[in-house]
């Protein structure tokens, strides 16, 4: 890397610190490291539906890839609601295009003590075929779009999670 590249990118670097950046994961992260091993201490209960069993299981896969844990330091309760409309029709007054929302609500408890709540909300549109023979095609693309809103939403609510334990781990409310 030439010298004119490297010295906006240590200015920058000098910026990042000074701002109070801290990595939310790894050795040198905010909490001191224990972001991950938190998480692995998140009890994740059912969440009912399939859309909830997708959540559930992105969750559960990256917060505690190791299984749920067996003394659990927290509990993440997620409740799901759906919501499909349609977006434009077609001549015949038939959907062409239809908008799936899905938004969860989440508390993140330790013990009986209520840490923090929050929301997470994703909207995914898929398009439906135009003739009436292709209904496969039609429950696969609301099948993409629930899994595709079912990990977003996942990622959003980990995401928001480890942030309050890492705010937790350094002492912040």
């Amino acid at each position: 890397m030439s010298s004119s590249r490297l010295l906006p990118a240590a200015a920058l670097l000098l910026l990042l610190t000074g701002c109070g950046f801290q990595p939310l994961y790894g050795d040198h992260s905010a909490g001191g490291g224990t972001v991950s091993h938190e998480l692995a201490n998140v009890a994740i209960p059912i969440i009912p539906d399939r859309i909830g069993q997708m959540v559930r299981n992105e969750l559960i896969d990256t917060m505690t890839p190791h299984g749920q844990p067996g003394a659990p330091s927290y509990v993440l309760r997620v409740q799901l609601k759906e919501a499909s409309e349609t977006q434009t029709l077609r001549f015949d007054s038939t959907a062409s295009r239809v908008r799936y929302t899905l938004r969860a609500q989440f508390q993140l408890l330790a013990g009986d003590q209520l840490i923090s709540d929050g929301n997470a909300r994703s909207v995914v549109s898929y398009d439906l075929p135009s003739a009436s023979g292709y209904y496969y095609t039609s429950v696969a693309a609301q099948r993409e779009a629930e899994q595709q809103a079912a990990l977003d939403v996942a990622q959003q609510i980990k995401t928001r999670v480890a942030v309050l334990i890492a705010k937790r781990a350094s002492g912040n409310p």
